[in-house]
């Protein structure tokens, strides 16, 4: 994840592929011998190309809390690759990262808020609870600010959870409101 590469990571290609090959497995249900087996390698490829190189080295470094490993796994979230099992590792990442707050720098303080931010915008998915758990983690008045805004939002579900984690923040940190 944080790896000096010629050519930038294209998350939503190689989460495309993965998809796609899910879906190929799944559209042949009955097949059996070379076929199935085929199916499936070509699945397991690409879901493991769906992740840049080092990456899951990296998620071992953010594990042991060295801060040499944040910005990576932010570049994951903020690119949200959406396939088999991606939500899974987004709460691992998220789960890290919230244990790791004091070490962000202001850079990766705001980057993560506007990947909190973003989260509150789309439909919430499985790692959603620890979008909110990070964002006990990050909050200061701005921020707070900006979720507060949203509870302006016409869209019910932006409401929603724009409510939840401003709950979770208030519950976590006591009230920025006061």
């Amino acid at each position: 994840m944080h790896r000096v590469r010629a050519k930038p990571f294209d998350y939503a290609i190689a989460a495309q592929r993965a998809r796609d090959a899910q879906r190929a497995l799944q559209a042949n249900p009955r097949a059996g011998g070379p076929q199935a087996l085929k199916l499936v390698e070509v699945f397991w490829d690409a879901w493991g190309a769906a992740f840049p190189e080092g990456f899951f080295e990296n998620l071992e470094l953010l594990n042991q809390r060295d801060p040499a490993a944040i910005n990576g796994a932010i570049d994951f979230l903020e690119a949200d690759p959406y396939f088999f099992r991606s939500g899974y590792i987004k709460e691992e990442i998220l789960h890290f990262l919230a244990s790791m707050h004091g070490a962000f720098n202001a850079e990766q303080r705001a980057r993560l808020q506007r990947i909190v931010l973003a989260a509150i915008d789309r439909p919430a998915r499985r790692e959603y609870r620890r979008y909110c758990r990070l964002a006990s983690k990050i909050v200061d008045i701005d921020f707070i600010e900006q979720l507060s805004d949203r509870l302006a939002s016409p869209n019910a579900h932006i409401k929603r959870n724009a409510l939840w984690m401003l709950a979770y923040c208030d519950g976590h940190c006591g009230s920025f409101r006061e």
